[in-house]
């Protein structure tokens, strides 16, 4: 009658990343990053007159950005990219997140001075897009954000 479905909770995530600046409107970029998410996955409704299981699981992701920056107005970028990532955990109730997946944002980057700045990113994530491990009804794990930085410019 109905599908399952997964709920994440407590979803904390860290990025370590390298830009190069094309120039005063791209920039181009890589990193480095781990995520982590506590998911409860509710069974799908077969009769409406049992009661529907709920299982715990955790979800622990490494991840590899690449991604284009186009910096617009004085303050704002756009950005997006491939994400390459590997699950790092075991997991029966979620498919595998192995894969090659995407990330795209809106972010704000603030200078403090010559070199550093903070930057306030809302972003969204798919998983899995192309997975590694093919199956005909795929999980995606999907993340929407809100990313906080703080950036170190190296200079020449």
């Amino acid at each position: 009658m109905g599908a399952g479905s997964d709920d994440s909770k407590n979803y904390i995530a860290g990025l370590l990343r390298v830009g190069y600046h094309y120039n005063e409107t791209w920039s181009f970029g890589a990193g480095v990053g781990y995520s982590h998410q506590n998911i409860t996955t509710t069974s799908a409704i077969v009769d409406p007159s049992v009661e529907r299981m709920q299982y715990s699981s955790e979800l622990s992701i490494w991840e590899f950005p690449l991604d284009a920056r186009v910096k617009f107005l004085k303050y704002l970028y756009a950005n997006a990219g491939p994400l390459l990532h590997f699950q790092q955990n075991a997991n029966s109730y979620v498919d595998k997140q192995h894969g090659i997946g995407f990330h795209i944002g809106l972010g704000a980057k603030v200078p403090l001075s010559q070199q550093f700045a903070v930057t306030l990113s809302p972003h969204y994530k798919m998983y899995s897009l192309i997975p590694f491990h093919s199956k005909r009804n795929y999980d995606r794990v999907q993340a929407l954000g809100i990313a906080v930085g703080v950036n170190y410019k190296f200079a020449k």
